[in-house]
């Protein structure tokens, strides 16, 4: 994981991982270009087996808000998003101007995990907005 020369994380312990905030519903992906700031060090493994209690499941669908990332690649413009709680998809819309989605457009693409390709070039600026579903309902962001 890539620290911030300036402002490192705390190391984990052994057999411990970094876990980038919030880490709930909104999902993870805060990012002040701080690393103290935007990681949360477990203090104690927490292991679990077939005998564990089962985990309960979300309450809400979670929202993939400031998480997306675009990256041009050699098959086109890489769009990739932190996974939303609960998301078992996710609706990406794609218009030609920044307030496209007053029209209520059909989503561009249906990927089921967090991220596709856009191989088309386009002809102007392209704005993207990538929403979480659950397969009956849509998160907000």
């Amino acid at each position: 994981m890539p620290r911030s020369s300036t402002r490192p994380g705390t190391a984990p312990g052994a057999g411990l991982s970094d876990t980038r905030k919030p880490g709930d519903a909104t999902g993870n992906g805060q990012d002040t270009d701080a690393n103290d700031a935007d990681f949360s060090t477990p203090g104690t493994a927490v292991f679990r087996s077939r005998l564990s209690t089962p985990a309960t499941p979300p309450a809400a669908l979670g929202n993939v808000k400031n998480t997306l990332f675009l990256t041009e690649g050699a098959g086109g413009a890489e769009l990739a998003w932190a996974n939303a709680q609960a998301a078992t998809g996710y609706r990406v819309y794609r218009g030609t101007t920044a307030d496209f989605m007053t029209g209520n457009p059909a989503p561009w693409s249906t990927p089921s995990a967090s991220g596709t390709t856009d191989a088309e070039t386009p002809i102007a600026i392209f704005f993207y907005l990538v929403r979480a579903t659950d397969g009956v309902g849509e998160s907000a962001e």
